[in-house]
């Protein structure tokens, strides 16, 4: 990667759901996003789960890809970012400034808690955001803590169109997440991981990443 810039500079994604979308990348270790070529399999299912949906909550925003990605591809009226680190919060707010978003935009409600399955001195719940405006999409990638949130959301679950997109990092956690979803009434589909990890693999700390999606009824892309 000798030939790669060093350094974050602002970059327009150039292929995918994402494109057109701008943020502050560093092509020595975040050259996937600016292809488009990050989360590709789990990013194409994205206009399908976002379809005219009032309410977002982004669980686990991080720098904000799929934040941007709400704010500027979506009929979202209320995004919620909730992003607890203070490390990558700088970061998140750059990025969604290059792309119209905080701190001038309305529609974003920043939530810098943990979420979990009550509410502490440092975490709530999804519940406990208040009112949501159906239908609604639900990304969550928060490494190891889904399920919590999940048992957390028992409000949200019960409500009518609700789209949902998880992270799980470890098996059992995906099987006690598909298991919740369904005895609230979801469909579930267990997203494979993409192809593409084999050419440009992701720089990961767990053995077990995958995605899967959570609907009242079956969608076809």
């Amino acid at each position: 990667m000798k030939f790669v810039p060093a350094g974050r500079a602002a970059r327009v994604i150039q292929s995918g759901p994402f494109r057109g979308i701008k943020l502050l990348l560093d092509l020595r270790y975040e050259t996937r996003i600016f292809l488009g070529l990050y989360e590709r399999g789990v990013a194409q299912w994205l206009p399908t789960l976002c379809r005219g949906i009032r309410t977002a909550v982004d669980v686990g925003t991080s720098e904000g890809l799929y934040t941007c990605y709400l704010l500027n591809k979506t009929s979202a009226e209320t995004i919620f970012a909730i992003e607890p680190d203070p490390a990558v919060r700088e970061l998140l707010v750059a990025n969604l400034q290059l792309n119209g978003g905080a701190p001038d935009s309305k529609r974003v409600q920043f939530v810098v808690q943990f979420i979990g399955a009550q509410e502490t001195d440092s975490a709530c719940t999804i519940d406990s955001l208040g009112e949501v405006a159906t239908p609604c999409f639900v990304k969550m990638d928060i490494e190891g803590d889904e399920a919590d949130a999940l048992r957390g959301a028992k409000k949200l679950l019960a409500a009518g169109d609700i789209r949902w997109l998880i992270e799980t990092h470890r098996l059992d956690l995906e099987v006690e997440c598909v298991r919740i979803l369904q005895e609230a009434g979801y469909q579930t589909t267990i997203i494979k991981n993409d192809a593409w990890n084999n050419l440009l693999p992701e720089v990961r700390t767990l053995a077990h990443n995958r995605w899967l999606i959570a609907t009242r009824k079956s969608l076809s892309r």
